[in-house]
């Protein structure tokens, strides 16, 4: 019986100190994720910006140009749009 109950014990302290190297574990990985995703107040700043350098990234990745130039067309004409909307 004395083994039984020692083996219990010991895998109850495993489950326990399981539980709080998960617990760090999570902990550590909510932080770091945290300082590794970006805010979208830069894309907001600066849209042409951020329009450009997206159709750049896509002509770089490559695939159909041809979407990629009209769709980026229709995202920078919306961001002028937008802007000249804004300005008294």
């Amino acid at each position: 019986m004395t083994d039984i109950v020692e083996l219990e014990r010991d895998a109850d302290r495993a489950r326990t100190n399981l539980m709080r190297t998960l617990e760090e574990v999570n902990r550590k990985a909510a932080t770091t994720a945290q300082g590794h995703f970006l805010s979208d107040q830069p894309i907001r700043r600066y849209p042409i910006a951020s329009v450009c350098g997206a159709m750049a990234l896509g002509f770089a990745v490559g695939g159909w140009r041809t979407p990629a130039v009209v769709l980026g067309i229709i995202a920078l004409a919306k961001a002028l749009a937008t802007e000249r909307e804004n300005k008294p």
